[in-house]
């Protein structure tokens, strides 16, 4: 019976998305929120005293984003414009004698997105896959004096896999990828996000 159990869900979900009201179209506008973690490489960091700078010392930390777009073109390929912002909180992968305190600080880091989505939904099954990419602006700030906040700008691309659970509203794992500066900066973010579009009828 357990072996079953699968092949149940499977022709629930299939029945859920043959529902009249799933198979209308979806509305243009939406909301995306989005949990993750981001692991940086920043050749640039550099320290106020000495202008030296150091390599890979960002380590992997955790990552919050919230996101919203208008699709401009609807049908077998949805393609929309999006802004996002994603924030994280970054331990330094340093020598804590570098450092008045002897204590390793953190780095906060911002990044606002702008760019295009492209989503394609799988008809007959409650599966979408999506696109994005575009120009995003990079805020770095430190807890101490030793090393310099700095600010850039790059480009990202990215995508990912969506389970429609209702006409309005998909959740999924998500990849992106960010560089800029001549390559000296980049970073990949994992997570997973929830879609939910907003519907005015």
């Amino acid at each position: 019976m357990r072996a079953l159990l699968p092949f149940a869900a499977c022709g629930l979900a299939s029945c859920a998305f043959d529902d009249p009201a799933f198979r209308r179209e979806t509305p243009r506008e939406w909301l995306e929120l989005s949990a993750a973690v981001s692991d940086a490489n920043d050749t640039s960091l550099k320290f106020a005293n000495t202008g030296a700078t150091a390599d890979d010392a960002l380590d992997v930390g955790g990552t919050l984003g919230i996101a919203g777009g208008i699709d401009f073109l609807q049908g077998a390929v949805d393609t929309g414009f999006e802004l996002g912002l994603f924030v994280s909180q970054n331990d330094l992968d340093l020598d804590p004698l570098l450092f008045e305190d002897h204590r390793t600080p953190n780095a906060e880091i911002l990044r606002a997105l702008g760019g295009l989505r492209s989503t394609l939904d799988f008809s007959g099954a409650p599966i979408s896959i999506y696109s994005r990419g575009g120009i995003y602006f990079r805020e770095e700030r430190f807890e101490v004096p030793e090393i310099n906040d700095d600010q850039s700008w790059g480009w990202y691309v990215g995508g990912g896999i969506d389970w429609r659970y209702e006409r309005c509203g998909r959740m999924g794992p998500f990849i992106l990828f960010l560089t800029g500066e001549g390559g000296g900066r980049e970073e990949w973010i994992f997570g997973f996000s929830a879609r939910f579009h907003i519907d005015h009828e």
